[in-house]
């Protein structure tokens, strides 16, 4: 064996089980409403008079489906499968009263003449099912008033269970939502608190002293004032200000020298 052949072999990964839930899941898909109702896991009847189950019957609804009534076996193992063979009349408490009768199992798991002549074959592959050979349709049987007892107590289980799902998925969601807004408040104020950090070490190097034995209130009312008068947005305002002042005070100088009070002498800078 080349070293190419025993490389191939070490990585090829065993296949992945095939559960019946995929394979119900795949039947539920294919006979969904609204022109089909599947139920899972129907008895006979119900009560003491339960003799065997269905893994799945599909009911048609609408007339173009005949309004006729499906039943499945599903195998998943060819053991089972063989198991199933050595007493198929087992399925007839159930399958007298529909109007086809159907294997389903992984593809290619059995043979086609390894299955009784009136089931139907449906292969399961990529979480579908595909036909592989018609059930013949069969002489079914009226319903009685046990196994649509049975049915509609299916149909009950199913209606809490997609309420159930809708709970987790609608609970999931708002989890979902909440963490998304818990990690959105983290960033903004972690944004809020790093720009407040990052202005502070620029007041403090314009400034050139450490800013946290100010008083804070008196810090920023100081601020305030700044921004209010527009001193914030350009240097031009303070000059201009600042040659307003000068020109002010000379004036007044003037007017006070000629009437003759006696001005203090100017500080030197």
């Amino acid at each position: 064996m080349t070293d190419t052949a025993i490389s191939s072999q070490q990585d090829a990964k065993p296949a992945a089980k095939i559960t019946s839930s995929e394979v119900k899941a795949a039947i539920g898909k294919l006979f969904e409403a609204p022109a089909y109702q599947t139920f899972f896991e129907v008895s006979n009847a119900t009560g003491y008079g339960i003799k065997s189950y269905a893994d799945a019957v599909a009911m048609g609804v609408w007339p173009s489906t005949g309004h006729e009534i499906i039943g499945f076996e599903v195998k998943v193992s060819r053991s089972d499968f063989l198991n199933e063979m050595k007493n198929p009349e087992k399925a007839m408490p159930i399958m007298q009263y529909c109007h086809r009768w159907s294997l389903v199992c992984p593809a290619n798991m059995v043979k086609p003449d390894e299955v009784p002549a009136t089931w139907g074959i449906y292969w399961f592959k990529d979480g579908a099912i595909r036909k592989a050979r018609q059930a013949p349709l069969l002489e079914a049987k009226p319903l009685t008033a046990s196994f649509v007892a049975a049915l509609v107590r299916r149909a009950g289980q199913i209606d809490k269970a997609e309420i159930a799902k809708a709970v987790n998925e609608a609970r999931t969601q708002w989890e979902r939502y909440r963490t998304q807004d818990i990690e959105a408040e983290v960033s903004r104020r972690s944004g809020s608190r790093d720009a407040a950090v990052k202005l502070l070490h620029a007041m403090e190097a314009a400034y050139g002293h450490n800013l946290d034995t100010w008083d804070i209130e008196a810090l920023c009312k100081a601020v305030a004032i700044t921004a209010k008068l527009g001193l914030h947005e350009s240097w031009s305002s303070p000059i201009s200000m600042l040659a307003m002042i000068e020109d002010s005070g000379n004036r007044i100088r003037k007017v006070l020298s000629e009437a003759g009070v006696d001005l203090p002498k100017r500080k030197s800078a």
